[in-house]
């Protein structure tokens, strides 16, 4: 087996033990509530005299809830950071080390792959997947004349056409953009009508150019 083929089992199987995980505790937690909640709805039908109403309520979310745990399969990138260890990143972040650095939610890997692992879910890109990202401002105001506060977010959209955003204080949004622009050289930084229209009109086009200053970057 080559090494190419070893590195994408190993991935493939540390996926499959995150989302496995998830959907594990995803059942739990709504396992738990279930037996919490049933005795006080059987309760409640017999109070209102309306039998097995709101325990039949229970049942239909239960098994809608449940569906949607089978479904789950995690934002699992199929052919996206190909030759960049995911499983190794995986490791880095479950170990929880104070160096690995966080952005818009996600920890960041050695391998430049973004992470949410959490207890109920796994989620996962490559930085090579950004290709835009940039600072939104927004104001509050009191009738629409008196300022209260700003909030400012950092957004990120990848070639999928996924967007991430994360909330940020004023100086904090900008030590989070100078990081995604260290990882991400290529991507295309800062906002403007055009860029927004070229996405959301001619996406085709704007990732082209991405992918081309993506490959100039890696011969560089």
């Amino acid at each position: 087996m080559s090494l190419a083929n070893a590195t994408t089992t190993t991935d493939s199987d540390a996926i499959a033990r995150e989302v496995s995980r998830s959907r594990r505790n995803r059942t739990l937690v709504w396992g738990t509530f279930l037996v919490l909640a049933a005795t006080p709805a059987v309760s409640l039908d017999a109070a209102l005299g309306a039998p097995l109403f709101t325990t039949t309520v229970l049942a239909i979310m239960a098994t809608a809830f449940y569906a949607k745990v089978l479904r789950y399969k995690g934002r699992i990138p199929k052919d996206e950071g190909s030759g960049f260890s995911l499983s190794g990143d995986i490791a880095s972040v479950s170990s929880e080390k104070a160096t690995i650095p966080t952005v818009v939610g996600y920890k960041v890997g050695p391998n430049h792959w973004f992470i949410r692992r959490s207890f109920l879910t796994f989620d996962c890109f490559h930085a090579r997947n950004i290709v835009w990202a940039y600072e939104r401002r927004v104001r509050h105001m009191l009738y629409g004349i008196v300022p209260l506060y700003s909030e400012y977010h950092l957004l990120l959209k990848l070639n999928s056409g996924r967007e991430i955003t994360k909330r940020y204080s004023k100086g904090n949004v900008g030590v989070a953009m100078n990081f995604v622009q260290n990882t991400a050289p290529w991507a295309v930084f800062g906002y403007s009508k055009e860029l927004d229209e070229v996405w959301r009109k001619r996406r085709d086009a704007f990732l082209a150019g991405v992918n081309e200053r993506r490959r100039a970057f890696v011969l560089a």
